[in-house]
């Protein structure tokens, strides 16, 4: 009997091999019947009969009976690109990591089966070179219209070191928005909220100012606004403001801003009015001597757009200048 071979990569080390066949095979019939492939010796690990739930280790030979594979089923193939038209901008990436530029129109995750999403666009372009099982995929959120700095994990590595250091607040993200009002002085937002559920088809997020009123489920939502320049936009006062959050909420800045009746210009879910806002992770700061060897700061240079906006209505030339 003819058997197709896979090699276990050093992501794949400790994790179990029913789990690791899961992603090695894509048709749902195979799926469903893993242990009774395993009990007859349809699949193997290292030439012999072995058990489900195996721990494997970096090197192991998984084979399977090459029958199972019917001819428009293929298996995983270890790729590190498979497109070279990848239609983000990549701001810095090595085996560990991967850091783009999200534009703003695009969700993260898909919103509705069968969405392109840069989740899904990242699955297609991208495998990892160290693993049968371990896909690369975004580490954080950003909303559908914000736009900016974006990290993927590239190996098991890169993603718990970014996960611990996002939860331990290790790693400082940094922000640049445009918000209803004038704000002149540097201010600093220590509040709470939660999901405040559906509103309009859209979930909203509600925020208890200065954590007065909070809510057993309610978390603690930190954020820094440091305005840079104000101006006119249809006759209203803006500002401009470098914002950094020092923790992670859903809308964070989006329901903070409008709790203090300083809504993002154009966010009609918070009461910023109608047409389209302006909030770009500009830049992602990190630890010095981190394992991954990233450099002090990842910047995303602010899109077309938005710096239009700011030549058009606050008169920044460029803002390059003053950021």
């Amino acid at each position: 009997m003819d058997f197709k071979v896979f090699t276990a990569g050093k992501d794949d080390a400790g994790r179990r091999l029913d789990r690791v066949i899961k992603k090695i095979f894509t048709e749902s019939q195979i799926n469903s019947n893993i242990h009774g492939l395993i009990r007859k010796k349809l699949i193997r690990l290292n030439g012999v009969k072995t058990e489900a739930s195996v721990l494997l280790q970096e090197g192991d030979r998984i084979e399977a009976a090459a029958f199972l594979f019917s001819s428009n089923d293929s298996a995983k193939e270890k790729l590190t690109a498979v497109k070279t038209d990848f239609p983000y901008k990549i701001l810095f990436k090595n085996p560990d990591i991967l850091f783009i530029g999200k534009p703003a129109g695009i969700n993260v995750q898909p919103a509705a089966s069968g969405e392109t999403s840069v989740s899904s666009v990242i699955k297609d372009f991208f495998s990892s070179a160290d693993s049968l099982a371990f896909t690369p995929a975004p580490l954080h959120r950003l909303d559908k219209n914000t736009s900016g700095v974006l990290a993927v994990s590239m190996s098991m590595k890169g993603a718990r070191w970014f996960s611990e250091n996002i939860s331990s607040h290790k790693v400082q993200k940094i922000y640049l928005a445009v918000l209803n009002g004038v704000i002149d002085a540097e201010e600093t937002w220590t509040d709470s909220m939660e999901d405040s559920g559906e509103e309009k088809n859209f979930r909203t997020s509600k925020v208890f100012l200065n954590k007065k009123g909070q809510t057993d489920t309610a978390k603690e939502c930190i954020t820094t606004v440091k305005p840079i320049k104000s101006g006119l936009f249809c006759k209203k006062n803006v500002t401009f403001c470098q914002i950094t959050i020092l923790t992670g909420r859903k809308h964070q800045i989006r329901a903070q801003s409008a709790a203090r009746n300083h809504p993002l210009t154009g966010d009609s879910a918070y009461g910023g009015g109608s047409g389209k806002f302006f909030l770009h992770a500009w830049k992602i700061k990190f630890p010095e001597d981190n394992p991954l060897l990233l450099p002090e700061e990842i910047c995303c240079p602010l899109p077309s757009d938005f710096d239009e906006f700011l030549k058009t209505n606050l008169k920044i030339q460029s803002s390059a200048d003053i950021i």
